[in-house]
């Protein structure tokens, strides 16, 4: 309904608090009232399509510690004292430090990367992370204690309904997947490596299997929920140890728990049991029994027994005890975190509450120019909060006096500031001074159980009256003008109507609760002009509608109570889209009875069982996200790449982005592409209304590869014998250049395929390098030693076997010659000779690279010179070594005979015949001793004995030793040592074998 103080409905302005900045997964609260607002942006310059659906955004500018969370789901101390609330009602996790301040919230309602659905369970794992078991979207997702999330497991969110979480030394993960009874094992990485059981009652068999925890012996104790006991496997093999739950009195088998939903370990190994049915917590001894054997509990906390306002735990679902004695318990029918130290129960966390700034079970809503009222109906007061959803004060008690109320149950704002409060208990109605001072009361003889209020244009105060199936019309002054409708569930009956609002058209909304439907009258006449719904969970559809709100555009949003959501009607009742439902929107009402439209088109939704109020704004546009730090082209290094989100209505919930079409990944921060190539970078965001924007794409392309090539320095040459050296490239891709020698380098210029380095001063090894980079700067270096020789070698030296100058050949027509290599720094390149009669002729061409011997024959007599120069491997000429030769004929003599005299053993003796003169006397006679050898005469053994001095003797007679085989003698004559003797023929065949 509609509810201000500026002309029928008022306006007011509410400050968002929000940032457009990406979400980084986790919401930090600050301490403050207890009222979210949640905004639906709404263009009102644009006329509604109901083709086209405006989704509803929810975002909560205001703290949310108090009263915070909704159907805990678990609790969990890690052993630092830090404590995880499982809030499943809200889709997150709560992290709170040891005095109950919020630390950070992990995960948001959604399937994205980092969201959840219906949590469950967490866990605190060895590597410090938290484990949550996201049964909603079938996987276990990992959280940094930061609100950061890590990674989700398995990859394939294959898991069915994973209830319970626990984690081992090892960094295995142990998972209870209720809807296939059974228990999953995950290695580290996330793997699934091992499931065991079935549903079933035996041994190894579950039912609805939910908590579940290991402890250092290896063992798992899992909550088998409808099979009300606690089962005991093996977390290795997964064997079954024991369990118990079930015991034998007098004969009979009965079962100490009703519906065990929580397991946990304490400090000291035992283990506490949270059952649901029963409404208590159980420490039992970690020991498992055979079926039916008695196992007492050691302690117990809560239950049916328990009075106190704090001790009263409704529908437990888990529980911690920390090391110093403090009790946490996940008070899920409560709706808080309960708590009891050293057996004494403290005020609760995280629920509802009669403290300043608490509600408890509000029911209707109304705002005005200065803020937000709330009829705060299980404290039977009105609650008043600022703009930003600071508390300012409350008004009134519990009682039947003036100013007092007994479970108000409506509120709205006269146009001149006064406040009509729906004492619902009381069956009355307050009408009350800005200020909250009681001024009248009104209808309290005719009314039964009034709830929703509304004004028509002219002023005419509406009532929902609950009780007598109805609606009343009051006049200014409070007198009663006449009702619209009765009992049943005919066309303009009623049954259990809980909320009257009045469009721009002048029609009257009625939530017609537990007739399952909305109706719409005249407002001024009371005429029945259409109804919709019926019971169900489908579109258009309710289960007991307690709110209607008619929005400027003449649509309406009704709180549809028993199904948790808002549903949007179009004018004439026709369906237009869900509001607030999981699987629509990222945020979910808590039992939403009330809704409360200011003229610009945002609406306050008051949540029983959330207690608080949230203001809803319909949001027509996605977010719009930029690509920061995206490179013009490729690049030749990493890319640092950030996403800027913005939205002009809810703000932006997330942001999101995925290389090369993997799953998304939440974006908390700059991310970096690295992969060689091109990575296809998808990217989009979120916004608080659920609108997603459509992935945009962006191309990033890495090229590290260098130019490819090779070059050739002074034409191959390793040596040179200037110091200007050319150089030719053949490089692919190439755009820039420098040269160099050494580490002196040159400035880069533009690729060419030729250029020049010039050599240092000094003859030697230098290193020329050269380094080629193509555009986006990848560079080739390269390098090659250079010689530089500026100086020629010297004259080749003549060897030991050399003809010593001047010599004069005795050998005919012959003469050889030979050398050895100067000295040079480069090396030797080659020989240049000649062979002629000219004394100081210079060779120039290379004719041997690497011989040092020269032969030369058919020469004639008379002076000769042979001449002979070296060039270096730099290309320098060496000086000429020039060689005189003279050449004489050599005289005919004739060759000596070797005769065999006799043989004694191994002994022959010889005579040599045939002596003549020889050229020189000195020169000795020489006879060989040839043995056959493999078919050939191989010299063996050989003896010289002198001529007379007189050189006058024409035979000789000797010894020689012979060794065995078959001998032959031979006797030969030289001439002067150099050139070849004369040799006689072989003698008779000596056997000697």
């Amino acid at each position: 309904m509609c509810r201000s103080r500026t002309d029928l409905c008022g306006f007011w302005a509410m400050r968002s608090t929000t940032s457009s900045r990406p979400s980084t997964g986790r919401r930090s609260r600050r301490a403050a009232a207890l009222v979210g607002v949640a905004v639906f942006a709404y263009a009102l310059s644009v006329a509604p399509v109901w083709a086209v659906p405006t989704p509803f955004a929810s975002i909560l500018v205001a703290p949310e510690v108090p009263g915070a969370v909704w159907d805990p789901g678990s609790v969990v101390v890690d052993p630092l004292g830090a404590i995880a609330v499982v809030d499943s009602g809200n889709d997150r996790v709560r992290l709170l430090a040891a005095d109950g301040t919020l630390l950070a919230d992990l995960g948001s309602s959604g399937s994205g990367p980092d969201e959840l659905i219906d949590p469950q369970n967490a866990a605190f794992g060895p590597d410090g992370y938290i484990y949550v078991a996201d049964s909603g979207n079938g996987r276990v997702q990992v959280y940094q204690p930061d609100g950061d999330h890590v990674r989700s497991m398995p990859a394939s969110n294959s898991l069915s309904m994973p209830t319970g979480v626990t984690v081992d030394s090892a960094g295995n993960v142990y998972v209870t997947e209720r809807g296939a009874h059974r228990v999953a094992k995950l290695n580290a990485s996330g793997v699934v490596v091992a499931r065991w059981g079935t549903q079933g009652a035996g041994a190894l068999q579950f039912n609805n299997p939910r908590g579940i925890v290991v402890d250092a012996s290896n063992r798992l104790f899992i909550a088998d929920t409808t099979n009300q006991r606690i089962q005991a496997l093996h977390s290795v093999t997964g064997s079954y140890l024991g369990e118990w739950g079930y015991y034998t009195s007098a004969g009979n088998t009965l079962s100490r728990y009703i519906a065990p939903v929580g397991v946990s370990l304490t400090s000291g190994g035992d283990v506490l049991v949270t059952d649901m049915g029963m409404h208590r917590i159980e420490r039992c001894p970690p020991t498992p029994r055979p079926p039916a054997a008695s196992l007492p509990a050691l302690e117990v906390w809560g239950g049916p027994p328990a009075s106190s306002e704090t001790s009263k735990l409704a529908s437990p679902r888990g529980a911690a005890l920390t090391a110093g004695g403090t009790l946490y318990v996940a008070d899920s029918g409560n709706s808080r975190i309960s708590r009891n130290v050293s057996g004494v129960w403290q005020q609760p966390w995280l629920g509802y509450g009669s403290e300043p700034g608490r509600l408890k079970g509000p029911t209707a809503v109304a705002v005005d120019a200065t803020g937000v009222i709330i009829a705060d109906t299980a404290n039977h007061r009105l609650a008043f909060f600022d703009g930003d959803g600071g508390f300012r004060s409350i008004v009134g008690t519990f009682g039947a006096g003036p100013g007092q109320f007994k479970s108000p149950g409506g509120v709205v704002v006269h146009a001149d500031g006064d406040i009509l409060v729906a004492d619902t208990a009381n069956n009355r109605i307050q009408r009350l001074a800005p200020d909250g001072s009681f001024v009248a009361s009104i209808g309290a003889d005719v009314l039964s159980a009034p709830r929703g209020l509304a004004f028509t244009a002219d002023g005419i105060l509406l009532v929902a009256d609950s009780g007598s199936d109805r609606i009343a019309r009051f006049a200014e002054d409070g007198t009663l003008l006449g009702w619209y409708g009765s009992s049943g569930s005919g066309t303009g009956q009623f049954n259990g109507p809980t909320d009257v609002s009045v469009d721009p058209s002048g029609g009257l909304w009625v939530a017609d609760r537990d007739n399952q439907r909305i109706q719409k009258l005249d407002a001024a006449t009371g005429a029945f002009r259409f109804s919709v719904g019926t019971f169900g969970i489908g579109n258009g559809e309710f289960i007991a509608p307690e709110g209607v709100s008619a929005l400027p555009d003449g649509s309406v949003l009704v709180a549809d109570t028993g199904n948790t959501r808002l549903q949007h009607l179009g004018p004439d009742g026709s369906f237009v889209q869900i509001a607030g439902a999981r699987a629509v929107s990222p945020w979910v009402p808590h039992a939403p009875t009330d809704v409360a439209t200011s003229p610009d088109g945002r609406s306050w939704v008051c949540e029983r069982d959330g207690a608080l109020a949230r203001m809803v704004v319909r949001d027509p546009d996605a977010p719009t996200t930029q690509l920061v730090g995206l490179p013009a082209g490729p690049v030749a290094a990493n890319v640092e790449l950030s996403l800027a989100a913005s939205d002009a209505f809810s703000g932006v919930r997330g942001s999101y982005y995925s290389l090369d079409g993997q799953f998304p990944l939440n974006y908390v921060g700059p991310f970096t592409v690295s992969k060689e190539g091109t990575t296809v970078v998808g990217y989009y965001s979120l916004d608080r209304a659920g609108n997603r924007e459509a992935e945009q794409t962006a191309t990033v392309v890495i090229d590290t590869t260098p130019p490819r090539g090779t070059f050739v320095a002074a034409a191959g040459s390793a040596w040179v014998s200037t110091r200007t050296v050319s150089i030719e490239a053949s490089i692919d891709a190439a755009f820039e250049m420098r040269v160099g020698v050494g580490s002196d380098m040159s400035d880069w210029v533009p690729f060419s395929e030729t250029t020049s380095v010039v050599l240092p001063d000094s003859d030697g090894l230098h290193t020329v390098r050269v380094e080629y980079r193509d555009a986006l700067r990848n560079t080739l270096p390269l390098s090659k030693p250079v010689g530089l020789d500026r100086v020629g070698p010297g004259a080749p030296p003549a060897s030991s076997s050399t003809h010593p100058i001047g010599q004069i050949v005795r050998k005919g027509t012959t003469a050889a010659f030979s050398w050895s290599a100067p000295v040079d720094t480069s090396g030797i390149k080659g020989y240049s000779y000649v062979l002629d009669r000219v004394a100081t002729t210079t060779p120039d061409t290379v004719i041997d690279a690497a011989g040092t011997t020269f032969q030369a024959s058919g020469l004639t007599g008379g002076a000769w010179y042979f001449h002979v120069t070296s060039v270096d491997v730099a290309g320098n000429w060496g000086a000429t070594r020039h060689v005189p030769i003279r050449l004489t004929s050599v005289p005919s003599i004739s060759a000596p005979t070797a005769v065999l005299v006799s043989t004694n053993g191994s002994s022959a003796t010889y005579r040599v015949t045939g002596i003549v003169r020889p050229l020189q006397p000195s020169t000795a006679m020489r006879v060989v001793a040839v043995r056959l050898e493999s078919g050939r005469w191989v010299p063996r053994v050989r003896a010289t004995a002198a001529v007379t001095s007189a050189g006058t003797a024409s035979r000789y007679r000797g010894m020689i030793t012979l060794g065995t085989g078959q001998w032959r003698l031979r006797a030969y004559r030289p001439y002067d040592g150099i050139f070849e003797p004369a040799w006689g023929p072989y003698g008779t065949t000596i056997d000697l074998r």
